[in-house]
Order: structure tokens, then sequence, then C-alpha cells
């Protein structure tokens, strides 16, 4: 029995300008704050570099920030090297893309039915790849295999590699939900663009292994000036640490950017209210605290540290 080794699908990626968080590649598009504009192209790779996905994003309006409704031009490309001693036999490489996706279709200017679609690959070398679309959602998978001269072989530092075009408004997919036309990202938040692609090839020894890259996702806002409040926890995209995630300090069900108190320490905040609590962000510090040693931190508000 061939024994199966798996590597990397524990890691993953979110694409937001971009941010590499744990686990997830995602390209983000906030210019500041804590977060780079960068739109790409983005590498990720499996964790012994056996396969990587390069991704470069282009956004109709050029301005750095994918907002709702936005059509969006993905180049995906997979490479696999055989960085070992070894011959890898059977070598099979497959990706699958998020179901709001036109993967491969032609022509580009025309929007089609699946069923009159021509899914075209960009190029590959050394593969012999087909793109699909499956289920009721009609997402698109890619399926290679490595095809050298009729040889499903990768030698030592042979390497194979294909690109494909994505788009986001583009085909008619999904039924009623995204009809012809319509299927640019419809909300704010953090979406799918797809999992990570996978190669899978079996040594000498019969010992099936399988690697992948981390998987990808987009951030998509409001606005292209980050002023909208995805998360509408009162902190406008461009200042949210996080504008994702409802932020509420004291745990009240009051957004901190709403809350005159938002850590819930008796004293106000100067955004909102008298401004007696210097952090308004941390419970521990307000006029009550006590500040008797110098740390870089005045915990009781009086302008000076360690008082």
């Amino acid at each position: 029995m061939n024994r199966i080794t798996k590597q990397g699908k524990n890691a993953s990626a979110v694409l937001m300008g971009v941010i590499l968080l744990s686990g997830v590649i995602a390209f983000a598009a906030i210019p500041q704050n804590a977060y780079s504009a960068h739109l790409g192209p983005i590498t990720v790779s499996s964790p012994n570099n056996e396969i990587e996905k390069t991704i470069t994003i282009v956004e109709e309006n050029d301005d750095g920030v994918i907002t709702v409704g936005e059509r969006i031009v993905y180049t995906i490309e997979i490479e696999v090297t055989n960085n070992s001693p070894d011959i890898w036999s059977d070598v099979e490489v497959k990706d699958r893309f998020a179901g709001n996706l036109a993967v491969g279709d032609s022509p580009v200017t025309t929007f089609l039915k699946p069923a009159d679609q021509v899914d075209a690959i960009d190029s590959q070398v050394n593969l012999d790849c087909a793109l699909s679309q499956k289920g009721k959602t009609q997402k698109e998978f890619l399926d290679c295999v490595v095809d050298i001269g009729g040889d499903q072989d990768l030698s030592p530092l042979d390497t194979a590699s294909v690109q494909v075009t994505a788009e986001t408004d583009f085909n008619h997919g999904q039924g009623k939900k995204n009809p012809i036309g319509q299927r640019e990202y419809t909300s704010c938040g953090e979406h799918d663009v797809n999992s990570g692609a996978t190669v899978t090839y079996t040594l000498p020894d019969d010992t099936v292994v399988e690697a992948s890259t981390p998987s990808v996702t987009v951030d998509v806002f409001e606005l292209a000036d980050l002023t909208g409040d995805c998360d509408q926890d009162g902190i406008p995209d461009i200042d949210d640490t996080d504008p994702f995630v409802f932020n509420d300090a004291d745990g009240d069900g009051v957004g901190d950017g709403f809350d005159v108190d938002a850590d819930g320490d008796t004293f106000e905040g100067a955004a909102l209210g008298d401004g007696q609590d210097c952090n308004d962000m941390d419970a521990t510090i307000n006029p009550n605290a006590v500040d008797d040693t110098v740390d870089g931190t005045d915990q009781n508000c009086d302008g000076v540290d360690g008082q």
C-alpha cells in the first residue's frame, strides 16, 4: 500500500492590500494604517517549495482598493519544481476557484452561459491542463498532469507551469443569485479567490506526496477612500485595525466608534465624551489608576508618567 504524505493544508493567506496572516494569503486593498497597498504580484508556496502560485490583480478603477461591484481581473500562475534528487512520477496539479469567479472564459467581451463558454488556458509548460465547471454553483476546477513528451514524470530540477485568467464580472453563473454580468463582489468583507493549489506525486519508494500552497482571499470595501464602515462598529475602515470585525472593547453591544466609554471603566474618551480617559481602549488606564512607575505609559491620565 502506498504511503501518503501531505504538506501545506494548514497554511492560508489573506489578499488585503497585501497581508500575510497565519494560515491564508489575502490581497488587501487598504493603502494606509495597518495595511500596505499592493495588488500583486504576490507569491505563495508550499512549505518545501514544490509548488508555488503567483497572483496579480487588476481592478477596474485602478485605485488600489477593491470595492463592492467593481470588476476584478486575476492572473494566476502555478509552477511546480522538482527540488529533490528523486524522480517524481504520476505528477498531478489541481486548483479550484470561488464560485464568483469566471476562469479562462472566452471570448472575454461577451457574457456567456456556462454551456456556451470555452474554458481557455493562457499558457502551459510541461503540463496538460483542463478547466471545468462543476456543481450547482458552476465553480471552476483546474486539473493538470505532467506531460513531457508523453511522460508524466518530473526529473530533478525540472519545472512545469500553467497560467489562467479569472474575472469577477464576466459570465452567467450560479443561477438566480448571480445573473448574467453580475458576478462582482456584492458585499464588503473578506472573500475567497481560490483554495490552495495542490501537487501530488509518487516517489521511487511508492510514497505518495501531496503539497499545497496557502488559500487566497481578497478584502473588499464599500468605498475606495475607505471612509465606509464595513463592520458597523463606528470606526471608519481606514482607521480600523480590523475593518471586518466588530470592535466592542467593553462587550456592551455598542461599537467602539459609537461608545463614549469604549473600555467600560466609567470614564469617557475624547472622541465622543469629555476626554477624561486618555486611552478609552484600555480599562486599566483612567484617572483613578495608579501610576507610580516610569514605564512609558501615563496610567492615570495626568500627563506625567510615574507620578
